[in-house]
């Protein structure tokens, strides 16, 4: 479950990257529409309309590049999520998970432990009772 987890945040890690490159590209697209718009202010001619549609068009289709980018980050952030919760329910079941050899006896002597004095304490008040 861990392993699976430290996948889910390198994934989100590369998608994140490749967001933000998706973001720059699409605002220097965008950049160079209205620069070619600027250009050919006024020009009617079909090299300045083919210019400005070519642009256009490049710009749809980064809008649709950063979208599909964006809607594939919220996926795994929600898989990271789903996965986060599942392991603290696994924890909260077992308090053991995740724990080393040695960890492990050192939280069973501790429970031990506690267990004993409990009954201890309980034996002492039964005793002053009597």
């Amino acid at each position: 479950m861990k392993q699976s987890l430290e996948t889910a945040n390198k994934r989100i890690k590369s998608q994140h990257q490749i967001l933000r490159e998706s973001r720059q590209r699409f605002n220097k697209v965008q950049q160079i529409l209205q620069a070619t718009k600027k250009q050919n202010k006024g020009k009617q001619t079909k090299a300045a309309r083919k210019q400005i549609e070519q642009a256009t068009g490049k710009v749809q289709r980064a809008k649709q590049k950063m979208k599909e980018t964006t809607s594939k980050y919220a996926d795994l952030i929600n898989k990271a999520i789903e996965l986060r919760h599942k392991l603290k329910e696994i924890k909260k079941r077992y308090p053991e998970y995740g724990l080393t050899n040695k960890q492990i006896d050192e939280h069973a002597h501790t429970c031990h432990k506690s267990w004993f004095s409990n009954r201890i304490s309980a034996h002492q008040q039964l005793v002053l009772q009597l």
